[in-house]
């Protein structure tokens, strides 16, 4: 049996709602967007979030300096210089040590405009030939490299005032999550954009709720795009847990903090072109989320 067609309210109806939902959240820059039954609440409302990871130099990441001697013996394919250590050398290290893993904390970061990002720390696994590291490396070879960091979603006040004007639920009333990429730059050491892609094996960004569930945001393939200075607009998964998190403390009116994750994996083979010196990953995105109106219009008019 067909079923009737939903009746939809005149566009200057819509239209109407649209406005009146900017008007009461009195948040500069509030656009519509796609159609008149949109609302997109993000730049000047959502805290943009910018990222710049630098790899820590190796001394300070093994804590110890460039061992001169192991088991009493000169080390030997240890570079003098630290300018000259390469990936290579740093998984090398790693061996001497016995460590699979090196879980390295950075400096906090600051936003443009306030401080959101709590938490940045780098996480260097090595998963070298043999297998004896292969619980850390997910089916990956050579060395995989995390950058993180806890970031602001919404705060608790936002949170609140969205949620207070959401008459419908919220799941109804959220059309999309999404991201706004502006800048994602990789490089590796003095090689340029095109030059790094090359030795890029593997890389991903995705976001982790704090109760410990992810989705993948962006994947290799978009990073050649975004190196080229283009700006993309990339959806959170909406069946996701993630997605779930957000819309559950949203229907709360609580603020909410996500934690942001870039996966970077060099193959083994690439390792030694690859110097520690100078690299470095740039993340610039804007949160955002669309409001249907037609949904909120039971209750908003």
């Amino acid at each position: 049996m067909a079923c009737p067609a939903r009746r939809r309210q005149p566009l200057p109806l819509r239209l109407a709602a649209a406005l009146l939902l900017c008007a009461v959240l009195i948040a500069p820059g509030c656009a519509l967007v796609e159609s008149a039954a949109e609302v997109t609440i993000g730049k000047g409302q959502l805290p943009a979030v910018d990222l710049s990871f630098e790899l820590p130099k190796v001394d300070d990441l093994l804590a110890g300096g460039l061992p001169s001697e192991v088991a009493g013996q000169p080390a030997t394919g240890v570079p003098t210089s630290l300018e000259a250590t390469t990936l290579g050398h740093v998984q090398g290290l790693l061996g001497l040590t016995g460590a699979c893993r090196l879980d390295h904390p950075m400096p906090e970061a600051d936003s443009a405009e306030d401080k959101t990002l709590s938490d940045v720390r780098v996480d260097i696994v090595t998963c070298p030939e043999g297998g004896w590291c292969a619980a850390w490396c997910e089916g990956n070879s050579g060395l995989m490299l995390r950058f993180g960091a806890e970031m602001t979603f919404i705060d608790d006040e936002q949170a609140a005032n969205v949620r207070k004007q959401l008459t419908a639920e919220v799941g109804d009333a959220i059309a999309q999550i999404r991201f706004r990429f502006k800048n994602l730059s990789l490089r590796a050491g003095d090689r340029d954009a095109a030059e790094t892609l090359k030795l890029v094996e593997r890389f991903d960004i995705e976001l982790l709720d704090l109760a410990g569930g992810k989705s993948q945001l962006l994947q290799r393939h978009h990073l050649e795009t975004l190196q080229d200075g283009e700006t993309m607009r990339l959806e959170l998964d909406p069946n996701s847990g993630v997605t779930e998190h957000i819309r559950g403390l949203l229907e709360q009116g609580k603020g909410i903090r996500l934690r942001i994750r870039a996966t970077l994996v060099v193959d083994q083979g690439d390792l030694i072109a690859w110097q520690v010196s100078g690299t470095r990953l740039d993340v610039s995105l804007q949160p955002e989320i669309v409001l249907s109106t037609v949904s909120l219009a039971k209750g908003f008019l």
